[in-house]
Formats: C-alpha cells, sequence, structure tokens
C-alpha cells in the first residue's frame, strides 16, 4: 500500500486522522476474527490483505459508495476468506516428503516381528500395510477375518505394538553401541 493510498483511506474513514485510525484498528480487529472464527489459520496477515486491497480500490470508489466502509471491508475479508480456505487446502492435501527409514530400524523391525506369532505378525502387518480408503477397507476385512470388532482389532494391534516397543528400542541401541565401539 502506498502512502497516498493510505491517506485516501483514512479520509474515507474519517476526517480526523486519530479517529480513522483507531476506526481502521476496529475494523482489522473485527475482521481477525471473522477470518480466525471461520477456521482461517494466519487470519493477521489475511487482514492485512484486505486492508491493502481495499486501499488500492478505495480512490475509485470514495466518490460514489454509499454505507459503512466497515461493510466494504467485510466484502474483501469474505473474498479473502475463499482464499484462505483454497490455500490451506491445498496444504493439507499436498503430498508430504517421506524420509526413508533408516535401513537398522527396517532390520530391527523384522528382527523383532520374527519373535511375534505368525497371527500377531499377520495382524499388525496387515493393519499397517494401507493407505488411505483402502486401509479403512482392508481393516474392516481384517476384523471379520479374526471374528473382532474394529475396536477389538485396534486393541489387539496396539497390544502388538506394546511387545514391539521394546524389542526394537533395544535393538536399535545395540546397534548404537556397536557403532560406537
Amino acid at each position: 500500500m502506498t502512502q497516498d493510498e493510505l491517506e485516501t483511506l483514512l479520509r474515507w474513514l474519517d476526517p480526523d486522522p486519530e479517529t480513522a485510525g483507531q476506526e481502521l484498528n476496529r475494523i482489522r480487529a473485527s475482521i481477525v476474527k471473522m477470518l480466525s472464527s471461520r477456521g482461517c489459520i494466519d487470519a493477521d496477515t489475511e487482514a492485512d490483505v484486505v486492508i491493502d486491497r481495499v486501499a488500492a480500490k478505495v480512490k475509485g470508489i470514495v466518490s460514489s459508495y454509499q454505507g459503512s466502509p466497515a461493510k466494504f471491508f467485510h466484502g474483501f475479508a469474505r473474498n479473502i476468506l475463499h482464499e484462505c480456505w483454497d490455500k490451506q487446502s491445498k496444504q493439507i492435501h499436498a503430498i508430504p516428503e517421506v524420509d526413508p527409514i533408516p535401513e537398522e530400524k527396517i532390520q530391527c523391525l523384522e528382527k523383532c516381528t520374527e519373535k511375534l506369532s505368525s497371527d500377531q505378525r499377520y495382524k499388525i502387518t496387515e493393519y499397517h500395510r494401507y493407505d488411505g480408503q483402502e486401509k479403512i477397507k482392508q481393516r474392516k476385512l481384517l476384523a471379520e477375518r479374526f471374528g473382532l470388532t474394529l475396536t477389538a482389532l485396534r486393541i489387539k494391534v496396539h497390544r502388538i505394538g506394546v511387545i514391539l516397543k521394546p524389542c526394537i528400542i533395544g535393538c536399535l541401541e545395540g546397534m548404537e553401541q556397536q557403532r560406537l565401539s
């Protein structure tokens, strides 16, 4: 926003610069509240975008606009809210980079799962095998196969994990000690 745009904006809000500044702060606070209450994560930054966009337009509408300036700001804020949702949706759906699992973790996992019964090994590997909608479908099938509810299956898999965790931690610590020796 240029100095000229800011001055025009403030004059539009009120002829008195002090009162205009207070009004702008009040409008900004209400925009932040509106954006954050509707799920915009970075409402403070987006409120500044609203003010910048209004400031860029105000010179062209100042002589013809009738009504409360606050309503004009909130009209822009609704548009920014949609942009905010779009941005956030794209960030959520972006495929994160996955670090490869270190070879030693894989070795320890394989070593420790060998100590499980074949039934336990099958349950935990099948439970964690799939992603997305396929995961949900396969977990239902797995529960049916063993005559369990989904909750009972989750509990069984959790208990298997409780057995595996100390084994894997011990294995990794042993590998670390060997490497340091």
